[in-house]
């Protein structure tokens, strides 16, 4: 067994002895027309940047906890919130396009609710308006791949992102890299004794960093995209929707960095940053998406979806509180025929209805499904948005210009729904339209919810802006962000 060796914080790092080395070599057509004597790639030890690009080793990491300490000494990264976050600690209310005064009580708790969420879902700790710490497996395992200090780095992201550098650098060498085998054991020692250890959390991780060379100016990127499932392996790949949707029941992470900008050792400035957490038992998500580079807005975003009810065996079946349910809004999800004369499914009771209460007796925030937070940084702007729904559609034969909002929208329908509604387009299509050499097919049209979305207009430099429910002035945006 290889000995272990330990680094800060109680971390222990092990290389599996049967370390992987990802390989291909360079063939070779003609030997007789070529001399091996000026021809490096003649060496069989010799590799390219791009066959050293996919180079890794399996890394596993026992520590005790996933905390990463905001502003530490020895480590420069910054945690994924803690910019928009500590801008929220000093506001003045201007709602209602007032004049800046104390938050109201209920400007308050919305405020503290968003606080919370981050804590729930991120391990965030916020004292005196400050972001202290962070307990979660994404933000450490980037804090990981941006250590600098000798007894914080592993060496095989190390060794990864110098090869990066090596592919900017030369310019003309794609850079692939990804790593699977990675594994963080959370463990505690049990009655002060170390032969006694307590397995709290197992978390297996996917890194991928990637430039393309042949991407230029502005589109000249490199993409670092981290995936995290906890307690249970990842898929074998996230190459489709399907396997996409395994992973919200975990942690995702992107960072876009200008390849000029790209640091082979640190922390390298950001375009943009992105995570994604997902709760399967509420069937609520918390995104984040933090830009940099144009926007310079930050946005928290939190979703409940609604959810078909299942049984032991992953079949959709009635639910048990029939008082919290969706009826279906088309004829053929009630057990009806659809436009085809097809006789659909009955969804009646099937579908739980997921909303959540940011403040309590205030209707704006009371039972809705999405709930943005926006920082934008150089204005000292803080703007709360919410939704009653997470999607909605018009049913057929009408159009975005003449609806009614009670009678002629589908709200959150199901696939059932969407496909019926699609049918019904497809019946209103005459011959002569269907014919047409531009004819490309029927599609749903979405309605967009004036207080949440920004809705394009014929300007598409305008677009329609959403109505905030609150509106803030910070005076505690970080500096830099400014």
């Amino acid at each position: 067994m290889m000995p272990l060796s330990y680094i800060k914080h109680g971390w222990k790092l092990e290389l599996k002895s049967n370390m992987l080395h990802v390989r291909s070599f360079i063939k070779v057509v003609s030997l007789g027309l070529l001399s091996c004597a000026g021809l490096l790639a003649c060496d069989p030890s010799f590799t390219t940047t791009s066959q050293d690009c996919v180079t890794f080793d399996p890394v596993r990491l026992a520590v005790p906890n996933y905390q990463v300490i905001a502003g530490s000494p020895t480590n420069d990264y910054k945690l994924y919130l803690e910019d928009s976050l500590n801008s929220l600690a000093s506001l003045q209310s201007t709602s209602g396009d007032s004049s800046p005064s104390d938050p109201s009580e209920d400007e308050q708790s919305a405020i503290q609710f968003i606080i919370d969420k981050a804590t729930s879902f991120l391990g965030y700790n916020v004292e005196n308006g400050t972001v202290v710490s962070a307990t979660n497996a994404l933000d450490f395992v980037e804090s990981l791949i941006a250590a600098k200090d000798k007894d914080e780095t592993v060496q095989t992201f190390v060794a990864a992102k110098k090869n990066v550098a090596k592919a900017i650098a030369s310019g003309d060498s794609v850079c692939n890299y990804r790593n699977k085998a990675i594994e963080i054991r959370e463990e505690q020692i049990v009655d002060n004794d170390p032969s006694l250890i307590n397995l709290i959390s197992t978390v297996n991780a996917q890194l991928d960093i990637n430039f393309n060379p042949f991407n230029r100016g502005a589109n000249s990127n490199v993409d670092q995209v981290v995936l995290i499932s906890l307690n249970e392996p990842l898929p074998d790949s996230v190459d489709n929707n399907e396997e996409a949707q395994a992973l919200l029941k975990s942690f995702s992470g992107f960072s876009r960095i200008s390849s000029a900008d790209f640091e082979a050792v640190g922390v390298s400035p950001p375009k943009v940053r992105q995570l994604t957490v997902s709760d399967a038992d509420t069937s609520e998500t918390f995104f984040f998406d933090d830009d940099f580079d144009e926007l310079n807005i930050g946005q928290i975003v939190l979703n409940r979806f609604n959810a078909f009810c299942r049984d032991d065996n992953n079949n959709v079946t009635t639910c048990e509180d029939l008082s919290n349910t969706r009826t279906p809004q088309h004829p053929a999800c009630l057990g009806g025929q659809d436009a085809e004369g097809i006789t659909g499914p009955d969804q009646t009771g099937q579908v739980k209805i997921n909303n959540f209460t940011v403040v309590e007796d205030f209707d704006p925030l009371t039972d809705i499904q999405r709930l943005r937070i926006e920082v934008e940084y150089p204005k000292n702007e803080v703007r709360i948005y919410a939704s009653k729904y997470a999607e909605a559609i018009l049913k057929a034969g009408f159009t975005l210009d003449s609806y009614n909002s009670e009678t002629d929208v589908i709200y959150n329908p199901t696939n059932c729904e969407k496909q019926a509604v699609l049918k019904d387009l497809n019946a209103l299509v005459t011959d002569e339209e269907r014919k047409a050499p531009d004819f490309k097919g029927v599609r749903l049209t979405l309605v967009e919810d004036p207080a949440y979305d920004v809705i394009e207009t014929d300007d598409p430099d305008n677009p329609q802006e959403p109505t905030a429910v609150f509106t803030f002035l910070s005076s505690s945006i970080p500096a830099e962000r400014q």
